[in-house]
């Protein structure tokens, strides 16, 4: 995971996914939380990103894709989104944990 505006710092390695157990259904603050869940078939090798909205509110989807494909290297891959939320002036809360999907 890499956290604000201290890149590289708060890594957490790679590891399994539990999918599903919990899930965010409210915030504190907001007077209501739209909860979206999809479900998809993964087979390995698929990359998972969650950011908070300082990161996906001023990065749209074709950046988020071209960061997350410039490199197979998850810890430079998260760096890379938090740098770019950062440039592109982001005043909020920067945070993306990426994984990748590894089949037993």
């Amino acid at each position: 995971m890499i956290r604000g505006r201290r890149p590289g710092r708060d890594v957490v390695p790679e590891s399994t996914l539990v999918l599903r157990q919990n899930a965010l259904t409210n915030v504190v603050g907001a007077p209501a939380t739209v909860v979206h869940v999809t479900e998809e078939t993964l087979t390995g090798g698929e990359v998972l990103l969650l950011s908070t909205d300082g990161v996906h509110g001023v990065l749209d989807d074709t950046w988020l894709q071209r960061l997350v494909t410039s490199t197979s290297d998850l810890r430079e891959m998260a760096t890379g989104l938090v740098d770019a939320a950062i440039a592109r002036g982001s005043r909020d809360n920067c945070t993306v944990v990426v994984a990748r999907y590894t089949p037993d």
